[in-house]
């Protein structure tokens, strides 16, 4: 589908008979449409056409188009929801998603039911969230006052000793048009739902994890506290005992999505 000078790649899966409604599916921070090829046929077959995207800053669009993040994420579901003439739909996101689609809920009518599948109020509180209280207020501190190098100083010596830290710092800057580290928190500051958050007023299924490695599980009593003004608001946690402690609960996917079926077939029938 023609995007902003690029392309981004969508995927439109139908179920065997009559169709429920649409779905409006994307992941995260790097994911892509075939990661969720199982997850998608699954969903449709539950009844549902299944509408799959890659946004600015994911897969293909990222890759091929060189379309890097935004936090105006409606934009992408808008000229999704353009090209294939839908409505009433519900929007699931993944991992970053789940905060992704949170904002295009806000901005955009034609989304009546969210899911949020990891609970990420913002990325930047989310990058902050296991960093101790006088690293935080330096951090914040130095961004305010765009104080680049001290910043740069501070994770210098963290990426030489972390690999995976060194690889995250280094796929933040592809994906988000970012040069360095500095860059990047400035930008991540953005992707937020809180000045937005009072107008999500769909029906709204948060979905968490109580062990998760990348988004603190804490942050859902925040997220839960800046959603006044929802049609009606679930949430679910699936601990150990289902396998659903890990991020995007990974260890019982089935689970998820049968939790997610029963759940939009509830608010179909409202």
């Amino acid at each position: 589908m023609p995007y902003e000078g690029g392309v981004l790649p969508c995927w439109r899966v139908l179920p065997d008979g009559a169709s429920k409604g649409t779905i409006l599916f994307h992941g995260g921070n790097d994911s892509l449409l075939e990661e969720f090829t199982d997850a998608l046929l699954y969903l449709a077959q539950g009844g549902y056409t299944v509408l799959a995207f890659e946004g600015p800053g994911q897969g293909a669009a990222l890759r091929k188009s060189g379309l890097t993040f935004t936090p105006e994420w409606e934009k992408p579901v808008g000229a999704v929801l353009n090209h294939y003439g839908a409505d009433n739909v519900t929007i699931i996101g993944v991992s970053l998603g789940g905060e992704l689609c949170m904002r295009a809920a806000a901005m955009e009518p034609r989304i009546r039911r969210v899911v949020s599948w990891s609970v990420l109020p913002s990325i930047y509180g989310a990058l902050m969230a296991d960093k101790p209280a006088e690293i935080r207020a330096k951090l914040e501190h130095w961004l305010d006052e765009n104080n680049r190098d001290a910043i740069l100083d501070l994770y210098a010596g963290l990426a030489e000793r972390e690999p995976l830290f060194r690889w995250s710092i280094q796929h933040s800057n592809y994906a988000y048009g970012t040069s360095d580290v500095y860059e990047y928190l400035q930008k991540a500051r953005a992707f937020t739902i809180e000045p937005v958050a009072e107008r999500i007023t769909q029906d709204v299924l948060l979905l968490s994890a109580r062990e998760d490695l990348l988004v603190d599980f804490a942050l859902y009593k925040q997220e839960i506290d800046l959603l006044k003004n929802t049609r009606s608001l679930e949430f679910a946690a699936p601990g150990r005992a289902l396998n659903g402690q890990a991020h995007c609960n990974m260890g019982n996917t089935k689970y998820m999505l049968d939790l997610i079926l029963n759940w939009n077939d509830r608010m179909l029938e409202r």
